[in-house]
């Protein structure tokens, strides 16, 4: 399969080209694009008439692979999981963590039995597991908004992390913004 004319642009760039033609960005000029994926997390201020990014940083503080392993770490303490002989199991048992977590974007509680242990989590739980590292991704979202020199007007969470209750609960606290996302 041969492309051509193609162009590669920013994550940032292309998220803001989707709002721009769903029409849900109003009259807000000043972007805050919150992206935790699963390596890291990007926080960009960005000047919507314009494009142009005001200020951004990245971390690996926080990242949904981070997320699966404080998961992982938290069964293994609780002795819920033996610890695995082989890489096979671990990655099994790595990846029945990753699905919880995206379940508990919609339910309260995960419950599965299987190879190598009972995978037990509630939300609540979960909120304790990763409270330290989300809000330390809101202390530098903070800092990308102080060094931007301009307070957004709403903010977008993108990415897997978006979807994270206690993420957008603790933005949501922190920041004061209209959320957008995610996006």
């Amino acid at each position: 399969l041969d492309i051509d004319h193609f162009r590669l642009v920013p994550e940032v760039t292309a998220a803001l080209e989707m709002l721009e033609m769903s029409g849900v960005l109003g009259d807000h000029e000043t972007l805050l694009f919150y992206d935790l994926g699963s390596s890291g997390l990007t926080v960009t201020v960005v000047d919507r008439p314009t494009g142009t990014i005001l200020d951004s940083a990245r971390t690996d503080r926080i990242s949904g692979d981070l997320v699966d392993r404080l998961i992982y770490d938290h069964h293994l303490e609780l002795n819920r999981f033996t610890e695995p002989a082989d890489t096979a199991t671990k990655l099994a048992l790595t990846e029945r963590c990753r699905a919880a977590k995206e379940q508990l974007s919609t339910t309260h509680v995960v419950c599965e039995p299987g190879e190598g242990g009972l995978l037990l989590l509630s939300q609540d739980t979960f909120a304790s597991i990763i409270d330290g590292p989300v809000k330390t991704s809101a202390r530098l979202t903070r800092e990308v908004i102080r060094r931007a020199g301009r307070t957004p007007d709403a903010a977008v969470l993108i990415g897997g992390g978006a979807n994270i209750p206690l993420v957008t609960s603790v933005m949501e606290t922190w920041l004061d913004l209209p959320g957008l996302g995610p996006a």
